[in-house]
């Protein structure tokens, strides 16, 4: 059943009217700060988070002033900046005189100091794409390229040609692009029609509640079984004016007490607020707002070490997304990854087809030399000290797969891992080592991630070294697609299948089982 989206518009706080030139602003104590202020630092520490409207005028979109983010929204308000600004106490001066906003807001960027909220929206409706199918858009790359939960997300109606989806989760300046990029891959894999223009800085979204020019509807909550006939229906409703933005100072859980010792860019609210799948690119001190690590596992990151004491292995089998990174903090080390397929040692924590960061011990860390676009196989233990090594893609996918299946599969996983002559170690899932991979085989492993990621021209003898190791582990079929996506334009199908039938056929005692199909 398609997840629903029950959640009430998220209203904004409103403050007293502004109090005579001569007094310091008034606060609302209800759950606002008005500064955020990092504990044993002095004033130059101090953060205001601000926010920027648009509104039409005359017809013309015109862009605010920056407002402090407890400040009432105007009532003539349709837009809100995606980027939340936190200024500095002289900013926030100059901004009272005047000062160009935009020049604020790049001096935020800059600096880092801006937390952008995850949003999304399509306009396919313009289109006559069926409101049913721009849901399910939007909730697919929730639920499986964000991997949040359904209490995460909520869907709307813009009140025009386009349905929006607001989450509670920030990423940073640099984590724009990649989030950026993750829309534009799920367009491609899904076939889907989302707005990637969103996603760069000083970024407007319309403002729940607002009514659109075109056709008075306001932007509303909706169900996931809209209907367009429910969305004019929802849309003819009034609302009032709220952010886009979940708030975390709005957050009872937490505490108000911004900023860590580290001096990290952003208050402690926004940085436990971060999409994990973004934190590698977050900080340039490569520093993060992690689980805690007395937790075997949590929902956010994978331990290839936890509960291993009995002997038993996990397997982990994933995609780096970027370089390992640490926190300040713990001190842990962490690999941002894309993970096929996940089994803790217990046999009952696992993780499927999700973005999120795995643990390196020390041991693991120091032999790391993987890059974005290798397929990776971790099998952990309690020593710490796993066997890590790459795979094709193929049998990336095959083995999740098998991980995948009800039930425990650790132990089918790696057999079959085996079987197709990778070195998985001690046999099975605990005992002596019983198999060992050559160094040439590494090599044209090595070798073949190079081409698939683009690394390496592509050149007939390499080529075909990769395509014998693909004919004796998967067929003619496999080595067939491969050369066809790696020569990509210049692929040649009369002579890639003269090579591949004269290994065959100069080969039979490794390659005679292979059938070789007609041209």
């Amino acid at each position: 059943m398609s997840p629903t989206s029950d959640k009430k518009p998220r209203t904004h706080n409103k403050i007293p009217s502004d109090p005579p030139e001569s007094a310091e602003p008034a606060i609302d104590d209800s759950g606002w700060e008005e500064s955020i202020l990092h504990p044993g630092f002095d004033d130059s520490d101090t953060y205001y988070p601000h926010i920027r409207y648009g509104r039409y005028k005359q017809g013309d979109f015109h862009q605010t002033a920056l407002q402090h983010l407890s400040d009432p929204i105007p009532e003539s308000a349709t837009t809100a900046s995606t980027g939340i600004y936190f200024l500095t106490r002289k900013e926030q001066q100059r901004v009272k005189f005047g000062a160009s906003a935009k020049a604020i807001q790049e001096s935020c960027e800059q600096d880092g100091r801006v937390a952008y909220t995850i949003v999304a929206e399509s306009d396919a409706l313009e289109k006559k794409i069926t409101a049913q199918t721009v849901v399910s858009w939007l909730v697919t790359f929730a639920q499986d390229a964000l991997a949040i939960e359904q209490d995460e997300y909520q869907l709307l109606y813009s009140g025009g040609r386009s349905i929006h989806l607001h989450t509670d989760y920030y990423v940073t300046q640099n984590g724009l692009e990649e989030l950026k990029a993750d829309v534009t891959r799920f367009n491609e894999t899904e076939n889907a029609d989302l707005d990637v223009s969103l996603y760069k800085p000083k970024s407007q979204f319309r403002l729940i509640g607002a009514s659109h020019r075109d056709t008075g509807l306001s932007k509303v909550s909706i169900q996931s079984d809209a209907r367009r006939a429910d969305l004019i229906s929802t849309g003819n409703q009034s609302r009032p004016l709220a952010l886009p933005h979940t708030i975390p100072h709005k957050r009872k859980e937490n505490t108000l007490v911004a900023g860590n010792a580290d001096r990290s860019v952003l208050p402690k609210e926004y940085e436990t607020r971060l999409h994990p799948a973004y934190i590698k690119q977050n900080y340039s001190e490569e520093t993060v707002a992690v689980p805690e690590l007395d937790e075997s596992y949590t929902n956010r990151y994978f331990s290839p070490y936890a509960l291993t004491e009995d002997g038993e292995r996990s397997v982990c089998i994933l995609e780096p997304t970027g370089g390992p990174y640490t926190t300040l903090e713990s001190q842990e080390i962490y690999v941002p990854s894309y993970v096929y397929a996940a089994r803790g040692a217990d046999g009952e924590y696992e993780m499927f087809r999700r973005k999120a960061p795995v643990l390196l011990s020390k041991t693991d860390f120091d032999k790391w030399n993987y890059q974005p676009g290798d397929r990776v196989v971790i099998i952990g233990g309690q020593s710490r000290n796993s066997r890590i090594f790459t795979i094709d893609k193929y049998d990336a996918e095959a083995a999740a797969g098998t991980l995948a299946l009800d039930g425990d599969n650790r132990e089918d996983a790696l057999r079959w891992l085996e079987i197709q002559e990778y070195d998985i170690g001690a046999s099975g899932m605990h005992g002596e080592r019983k198999f060992k991979a050559t160094s040439q085989d590494e090599e044209i492993r090595q070798t073949q991630s190079e081409l698939e990621r683009g690394e390496r021209e592509p050149r007939y003898p390499e080529v075909l070294s990769v395509s014998c190791s693909l004919l004796q582990t998967g067929g003619w079929q496999r080595a067939w697609n491969w050369n066809k996506s790696v020569w990509n334009d210049d692929f040649d199908s009369e002579e890639t299948h003269r090579l591949l039938s004269d290994v065959i056929q100069r080969y039979p005692e490794d390659y005679g089982h292979i059938e070789i199909p007609p041209k």
